[in-house]
This record gives C-alpha cells, sequence and structure tokens, in this order.
C-alpha cells in the first residue's frame, strides 16, 4: 500500500463509492441510434445509483490548535471565509466529501451547499481558502494525503496547486483565524483529523 493513502481508506466504503466517474455518452459514427440509447439507460441508472447512496460528511480537526474547520458565521454566500474555530455540532463544521469525475473530492459546506476553494484559483502562499457555488474547477478539488499514520493524520492539498496544502497561519490556536494556502511543510498547522460525522 502506498504510504500516502487517499481519504476513502480511512472514511469508509461510502466515499469509495461515490468515487464512480461519470459516463459520457456519445454516439460514434458506428453506433447505432439503439445501442446510443440503451448506453444513455445505462449510465442513467449508474447515475441515478450514485445519486441514492448516502454521501460521507466529515469535519476536519487541526493538529495544532484542535480547531474545527469552519465556515465563518454558518453563512451561505459566496466568498465566505474559512476559519477555524471551537469544535461544535453545527453545520458550519461539516463536510460532504464527493468524489469528483475529474479527480479528488469536492468538499461541500453542509451550512451552504457550497464548495472549499482557493479564491481566485490562486497558487501563491497565503492564498485566501472560501466557499464557492460548485463549480468543478481544479482549485474546488481536494487531495487528501494520509501523512502520519501513527496520529491518522492528512495534508489536505488543492488539485490547482500541486505541493500546497490547507494551513492555519503561525499555528495559531486561536478562533476564527482564516485559513490560507501554504507551501506544505507536514508542520502540525497543516495535519488534520478527518472525522467521519454521518
Amino acid at each position: 500500500m502506498s504510504k500516502i493513502t487517499r481519504v476513502a481508506l480511512a472514511i469508509g466504503a461510502t466515499v469509495v463509492a461515490l468515487a464512480g466517474t461519470a459516463t459520457a455518452v456519445q454516439a460514434s459514427g458506428e453506433d447505432s441510434a439503439a445501442e446510443a440509447a440503451q448506453r444513455a439507460v445505462g449510465a442513467a441508472a449508474q447515475a441515478q445509483n450514485r445519486a441514492a447512496m448516502p454521501e460521507t460528511v466529515i469535519r476536519f480537526v487541526n493538529a495544532a490548535s484542535e480547531k474545527c474547520l469552519d465556515v465563518e458565521g454558518g453563512w451561505g454566500s459566496d466568498g465566505v471565509n474559512i476559519q477555524q474555530f471551537t469544535c461544535h455540532d453545527g453545520n458550519a463544521q461539516k463536510w460532504a466529501a464527493v468524489a469528483a469525475p475529474e479527480g479528488g473530492f469536492e468538499l461541500r459546506s453542509v451550512v451552504s451547499g457550497k464548495c472549499l476553494e482557493v479564491q481566485s484559483e490562486s497558487t501563491q502562499e497565503r492564498a485566501v481558502i472560501d466557499q464557492w457555488t460548485c463549480g468543478r474547477g481544479a482549485h474546488q478539488r481536494w487531495q487528501l494525503n494520509l501523512v502520519d499514520q501513527v496520529r491518522k493524520l492528512y495534508e489536505v492539498q488543492p488539485m490547482n496547486a500541486p505541493g500546497m496544502c490547507l494551513d492555519i497561519p503561525g499555528s495559531s490556536k486561536q478562533d476564527s483565524v482564516k485559513t490560507q494556502l501554504w507551501t506544505c511543510n507536514r508542520s502540525d498547522a497543516q495535519l488534520w483529523k478527518v472525522e467521519k460525522v454521518k
């Protein structure tokens, strides 16, 4: 098994089940309309099966602060900052992990339905992390890599910025500190416990 393990191995078969890729249905020059229609019916059935599966809802707890990844104020608007805050049972700290056909996971806020993203598709250090209407961009898809097997801690990396990680500035332990993008360094400020809550 690879040393870097996808979060699907840790949070169970539900996420694995969600990892099925979307099926494109097109009629090639060699296909009859009936064959194309038959494939379309099969693809629709697969999509319906995926839609019927329960979402895997998780929360992220920072290793340095022991605080949770949180939508500021529980607001539902585009552009709301993502912060760390004392962990509680509210939906502002719950995230639906949805496998994206293009690879990685969309992390959809349960409180807003919006996606965790790197603002303006930035690949630079100190880039703002916010929520935005989901749009399948690489800046809204994330890899969760197990890097500390003893403590079961993960790096959370955006697909648009290899080598960059979701980070708490200065390893702060304060509430309301905004998350940012920073070069991955395996410090506790960038390591997250992934807890299944549903």
